[in-house]
């Protein structure tokens, strides 16, 4: 490697592996289970009979013009892919390693654990712990995978992880629930893996979820109004130009809509009521762009959630906006896996001035992966994309309207006594 080459450095089980081949890292806002990986030369058979699947890892890289050369931790997590063989300079192992949030994708969540009662708290504090109805002892984070505890991008977002969850349609739908009808339980059902019911809920208070290298958890939003953390420039004459290969530009039709529509149903509707009309409870939210395509292309959608108009026309705003940001995106490669002394990573706004693509002002960052060349040297790929468009979901979704009804409810004349709002 050049002087001014990033060094890879990976300590598994407390061995540090040093005969490092090549590597490749990326750092994805829009992945939960981040992926890195190396070659280590197994000289000797030094690693024939180590760097086990299911190890931890640490994996870690320095470079001189970054931090005065300091070793940086650029991932933890652990090994899910190995592969051992031989090349014409001997034998290697190659490996995979995935971030902490690999366990929140590959592990079912604990069957029938009681999302009604609980709090979002109780779904990322590892630190909580339940008794089954055998009388276990289980937690939603299992201790053992390594995840410390969590943390949060603003205080807005703290109230809302210590409020309880927000339900929704089955949550109304059970507090209905008569003596004599089928139980209505809001659990966790089989299949359901620990990422799939805690992204569910971590929409309804608009949040993201991932894990951070530190092995904590970390719920945020999108920041679209910081300064840029990075420029790229390629410009006809520019002295400052860094991108060394010839950017590309991605545009699909798939995700761009003119009209995007989203009915959902108001629970306890207690307006007119039209025999003829079987719509007369539903609301519509409709997101209008005409200038978009140069002709119509309408995209409709139905939310049991979204019980209230202005829920189902921020729902159908979420969908034009969600749609639009995966139908585009720029590839640019850069020399170094840093700028200015400071790492290329995901989640940073971009000052872009590009003349062959035609591009000017800020974008965001979705993902930065380095790669190391004999020939090339260092080198980042960066995935642009438009800002303002990735939301986690549509706001905060509120408390549902209350319907309640019972036997001890009932009247005397036999008739049930709603609640409603």
């Amino acid at each position: 490697m050049g002087q001014n080459q990033t060094r890879c450095q990976v300590r598994i089980g407390g061995q540090t592996i040093e005969e490092i081949k090549d590597f490749t890292y990326r750092s994805d806002c829009l992945a939960v289970g981040d992926e890195a990986h190396f070659t280590a030369a197994n000289l000797k058979k030094k690693y024939t009979g180590s760097l086990r699947v299911g190890q931890d890892v640490e994996f870690l890289l320095s470079n001189p013009q970054v931090n005065g050369g300091q070793w940086t931790t650029k991932h933890t997590g652990l090994i899910t892919v190995r592969d051992q063989s031989a090349d014409q300079s001997g034998s290697v192992v190659k490996i995979t390693s995935n971030d902490l949030g690999w366990h929140l994708q590959n592990n079912a969540a604990p069957l029938w654990f009681n999302l009604r009662k609980a709090k979002f708290v109780d779904l990322v504090d590892p630190s909580r712990t339940f008794r089954d109805r055998r009388g276990q002892q289980i937690a939603f984070i299992d201790q053992s995978w390594g995840i410390k505890g969590y943390r949060v991008s603003d205080n807005s977002l703290n109230r809302l992880i210590k409020a309880g969850l927000r339900q929704g349609v089955a949550e109304v739908a059970a507090n209905a629930q008569r003596v004599l009808d089928p139980v209505f339980a809001i659990q966790v059902d089989p299949g359901d893996s620990v990422y799939d019911v805690m992204s569910q809920y971590a929409k309804r208070i608009n949040a993201l979820v991932n894990v951070t290298v530190d092995k904590y958890l970390q719920i945020w939003r999108p920041d679209y109004n910081r300064k840029p953390a990075f420029k790229i420039r390629n410009v006809a004459g520019g002295r400052d130009n860094n991108v060394i290969r010839a950017p590309q530009m991605h545009e699909e039709l798939r995700g761009q809509y003119t009209q995007v529509e989203c009915i959902g149903n108001q629970i306890g509707y207690q307006g007119p009521q039209d025999p003829n009309n079987p719509n007369a409870s539903k609301k519509r939210g409709s997101i209008y762009h005409p200038d978009l395509l140069p002709f119509l292309r309408r995209l409709t959608f139905s939310d049991g959630q979204m019980y209230a108009r202005g829920l189902a026309q921020k729902a159908a705003e979420w969908r034009y906006k969600r749609e639009l940001f995966g139908s585009w995106y720029v590839t640019y490669v850069v020399e170094g896996h840093h700028q200015d002394g400071v790492w290329y990573e995901a989640d940073q706004l971009v000052d872009i001035e590009d003349d062959d693509l035609g591009l000017s002002g800020y974008f965001w960052c979705s993902a930065a992966d380095y790669a190391v060349s004999k020939t090339d040297g260092d080198l980042t790929t960066l995935t642009i994309r438009k800002p303002g468009l990735l939301t986690a979901a549509f706001g905060v979704l509120p408390n549902p309207p209350t319907v309640r009804s019972s036997s001890k409810e009932a009247s005397a004349n036999g008739k049930v006594q709603e609640t409603r709002p």
